[in-house]
């Protein structure tokens, strides 16, 4: 069972997939243009959407594109008089669950709209443990339950949900590198590469080089180009740019960053 949004202008259709939909005790709401279809997405929280493609003031592109940003683990079922194969591939490549043509069959439709909320149910119950796990993984490696390691933690929790700059200072073995780590696991950007570079173990000219790469005759000795650490990680060209600016203004050590697009 699940809340399921009818999107479509056509009152007679919305009825016919009511009446078919309830029969398996899913709650059915309905929409009857684009418009109806945001203000709904956005107050409301449901497991599946059923759109039509062509309406008065838009198409189902773009309810799929607001029911995205709103829950991207939300389904979106495409059921539609105007079934091209380019509809099909462009609504599946912008990551619609389920394509479907009209005239419909009652159990084609009821047995799609099963599977997307079984799939909507398993996507939002493995992004809450996901973030379970995150929130009780985030500092397991940094220990001790003295007020300056409280207030450590606490920070780390603080900033990692934000897209704030963080400079970690230290003496040397006082565990830079796992605040930084913690924090990466605490972040939004979790599941992106985590990049740890020890800079003051090299020199300044093998700094930049492993950091933003070389090209082939940069140098003696050079033969062939090469990506830096951040190019192959990352391959964000204006964050790169940020850096080596920054680099070339202040050459100093630094330990343990993760890096972004930006």
């Amino acid at each position: 069972m699940g809340r399921i949004l009818i999107v479509d202008d056509q009152p007679h259709m919305h009825k016919i997939l009511a009446s078919n939909l309830e029969q398996d005790k899913h709650t059915v709401s309905h929409a009857a243009g684009v418009e109806e279809a945001r203000q709904a997405i956005a107050s409301n929280r449901y497991e599946a959407v059923l759109t039509d493609q062509k309406m008065r003031d838009g198409g189902g592109l773009d309810v799929l594109a607001a029911a995205r940003e709103a829950d991207p683990n939300m389904s979106v079922i495409f059921l539609t008089a105007v079934a091209t194969l380019e509809l099909a591939v462009e609504s599946m490549r912008k990551g619609a669950f389920d394509f479907l043509a009209k005239p419909f069959t009652p159990e084609v439709v009821r047995a799609a709209i099963q599977r997307a909320c079984d799939h909507t149910a398993l996507l939002r119950e493995n992004s809450l443990l996901k973030e379970t796990v995150g929130r009780l993984e985030g500092s397991s490696e940094i220990f001790g339950e003295s007020a300056v390691m409280r207030e450590v933690r606490e920070k780390i929790a603080r900033v990692a949900p934000t897209s704030a700059t963080v400079l970690i200072t230290g003496e040397t073995g006082t565990g830079k590198e796992l605040v930084a780590r913690a924090i990466h696991r605490q972040s939004p950007r979790a599941e992106r590469p985590f990049l740890a570079a020890n800079c003051a173990a090299l020199t300044e000219t093998l700094l930049e080089s492993e950091l933003f790469g070389h090209e082939r005759g940069a140098f003696t000795g050079v033969d062939r180009s090469r990506l830096g650490l951040l190019r192959r990680r990352m391959k964000g060209r204006s964050f790169l740019t940020k850096w080596r600016k920054c680099l070339q203004r202040r050459r100093r050590s630094c330990y343990g960053f993760s890096p972004t697009d930006r």
